[in-house]
């Protein structure tokens, strides 16, 4: 199992109410879930949410001036989607209940991607493409 499979699967056992992680590729593929036993259609649909999610966001800074994105949060009745850059063809998103504590989240998720930074070179990149 890479690290990367370990800090998401982490990030899911950590935080009351994740019911899925990802880290997702530039063009919306997921790379690494907490959970392979998923649906494939569940683990593609919070990849292409989360990425879509921080393409607002990316597109929300150039028009503002405002540094770059750090989060993405989306709050549905029944669930929150929360996104946050790992590098410039990588992003993390989360799917979580409406119960959640969305400031453990959000600390969980900050520190996950800054930790998945690290470890995502692009061997490790193109080794998860290839799964």
């Amino acid at each position: 199992m890479l690290r990367i499979d370990v800090m998401i699967s982490e990030l899911a056992g950590a935080v009351p109410g994740v019911l899925l992680a990802a880290v997702v590729s530039s063009s919306g593929v997921p790379l690494a879930t907490s959970s392979w036993d998923l649906a494939p259609d569940s683990a593609e649909n919070l990849a292409a949410s989360g990425r879509n999610l921080l393409s607002v966001a990316w597109y929300a800074t150039t028009r503002f001036d405002a540094g770059p994105p750090l989060f993405g949060i989306v709050e549905m009745e029944h669930a929150t989607l929360v996104t946050a850059p790992i590098t410039n063809d990588t992003c993390l998103a989360v799917l979580a209940t409406p119960e959640c504590v969305m400031g453990d989240l959000a600390d969980h998720v900050a520190h996950t991607a800054n930790r998945a930074r690290e470890v995502l070179t692009p061997e490790v990149q193109a080794e998860l493409h290839t799964r």
